[in-house]
């Protein structure tokens, strides 16, 4: 009895021994396997990470992109603005100048139009002051003429009656 004992005795403590050692080797599977899906998830999650840094990074490079773009709109808009507003300050200045350049020709014109007259008036006057004077010299003969054909009238009528 006592060697069915202590066979017995070495079975048990064999198959606890292979017990102890199956259940050591399915706890290191499952610290293996445990250790490999935390790996897995760690890995994941660092990917997912780097695609939104990625995808963050893409987004302002866009962004910025965009927004250069817009400033360079609008600093070509500002330059075609001042190139207009520039065109149309030297159109009107050209019309200001054309402007007084007319005004000053038609200002020459009509002074040259009074000098004329003025000129024309004056030569009209001394010729009518010639005609004047000549009608007034012509009367004045005219009249020492009658005159001295009245005293020689009267002489002669003066010269006959004393005769008679």
């Amino acid at each position: 009895m006592n060697q069915i004992q202590f066979l017995f005795f070495i079975y048990i403590n064999i198959f606890f021994s292979c017990l102890c050692i199956y259940l050591i080797i399915v706890i290191v599977i499952v610290i293996v396997i445990v250790i490999v899906i935390v790996i897995v998830i760690v890995i994941v999650i660092v990917i997912v990470i780097v695609i939104v840094i990625v995808i963050v990074i893409v987004i302002v490079i866009v962004i910025v992109i965009v927004i250069v773009i817009v400033i360079v709109i609008v600093i070509v808009i500002v330059i075609v603005i001042v190139i207009v507003i520039v065109i149309v300050i030297v159109i009107v200045i050209v019309i200001v100048i054309v402007i007084v350049i007319v005004i000053v020709i038609v200002i020459v014109i009509v002074i040259v139009i009074v000098i004329v007259i003025v000129i024309v008036i004056v030569i009209v006057i001394v010729i009518v002051i010639v005609i004047v004077i000549v009608i007034v010299i012509v009367i004045v003969i005219v009249i020492v003429i009658v005159i001295v054909i009245v005293i020689v009238i009267v002489i002669v009528i003066v010269i006959f009656i004393n005769n008679i």
